[in-house]
């Protein structure tokens, strides 16, 4: 299974260790564009978008895929921007009306992670 989980892994030393040592290195980034500098960045474009929530999320290789429901355009617009104003390169690639809400799908990159 820690084969699967982490190809090109060694297999040295206890899963328990391996995991926490990968989740430390994935929490940390580099200058707060991490897992959980992402997070942050996130917490904080949502705050500004009353009623706007997450559907789902992704991080891999610096990068964050979300999917997104909000009360209009702007709301997903404001996070798209947040999301730049905190250093990301950040894209709202689609947004979709669907009754009184809105979808949406926000790409945000690391600065220098590849696409």
């Amino acid at each position: 299974i820690a084969r699967r989980a982490f190809p090109g892994d060694p297999g040295t030393g206890a899963v328990r260790e391996r995991i926490e040592h990968r989740m430390l290195a994935a929490q940390s980034g580099s200058d707060g564009f991490g897992f959980m500098g992402a997070l942050a960045a996130l917490a904080q474009a949502l705050h500004g978008a009353d009623g706007a929530s997450v559907v789902a999320l992704s991080f891999h290789d610096g990068g964050l895929d979300l999917q997104l429901k909000a009360q209009d355009a702007a709301h997903l617009e404001h996070i798209d921007q947040s999301l730049r104003s905190s250093g990301w390169q950040a894209e709202l690639v689609s947004d979709t009306a669907s009754g009184s809400t809105y979808a949406g799908h926000i790409q945000a990159r690391a600065p220098g992670a590849s696409h």
